[in-house]
């Protein structure tokens, strides 16, 4: 097999693993996402894992990173004949809310990387997407002090993410009073 032909092999192998994780984790928490489960679902020897992934943390970084993509393909889809501004930006929170809410392998991961470097990129580059989202929904609404208005709201939402996490239930307290805050009139 020449070069070319192993890495295309590797790549679609990979790809196969990550969309069987992808759709294991809609139904599944984190702890029965194991390897064996996941290449039976990608109709791959267990075996090859090793050969595409240094680690299970490795395959979980990446899986993360396919989630949080997803979660934003998701909001796009929904909010995109909407008009910019504060309806649309409540929407998006209650979808990346309600994601978060609903995927449970999707909390575990965020929970179970929080400490992985390699984790931390993945989730950090997911809110700077998120804050970017915020902030420019903010300044069509020509919301006063936009970026740093983005950077609480952002940190709002993971706050309620977190609280619903522990909770292991909805917050509708908490998601009320992140909504009523939006609602509000600015000066």
């Amino acid at each position: 097999m020449t070069t070319r032909a192993a890495d295309d092999a590797v790549n679609a192998d990979r790809t196969a693993v990550l969309t069987a994780g992808v759709r294991l984790s809609a139904t599944l928490r984190l702890d029965a996402l194991s390897v064996e489960r996941v290449c039976a679902a990608a109709h791959l020897d267990p075996a090859r894992f090793t050969a595409l992934y240094p680690s299970p943390t490795a395959f979980r970084c990446e899986l993360l990173g396919c989630l949080i993509d997803e979660v934003r393909d998701t909001v796009a889809r929904i909010t995109a004949d909407m008009p910019s501004g504060i309806g649309r930006l409540k929407l998006a929170l209650k979808t990346y809310l309600e994601a978060q809410a609903t995927r449970p392998a999707l909390r575990d991961l965020l929970v179970a990387l929080r400490f992985e470097p390699a984790g931390i990129e993945v989730m950090r580059r997911g809110l700077f997407a998120l804050r970017t989202m915020i902030e420019a929904e903010l300044q069509t609404a020509q919301w006063p002090h936009p970026q740093a208005s983005a950077r609480l709201l952002t940190a709002a939402v993971i706050d309620i993410a977190r609280a619903e996490q522990e909770a292991q239930t909805r917050r509708d307290d908490l998601r009320a009073t992140l909504f009523d805050y939006l609602d509000s009139p600015r000066p």
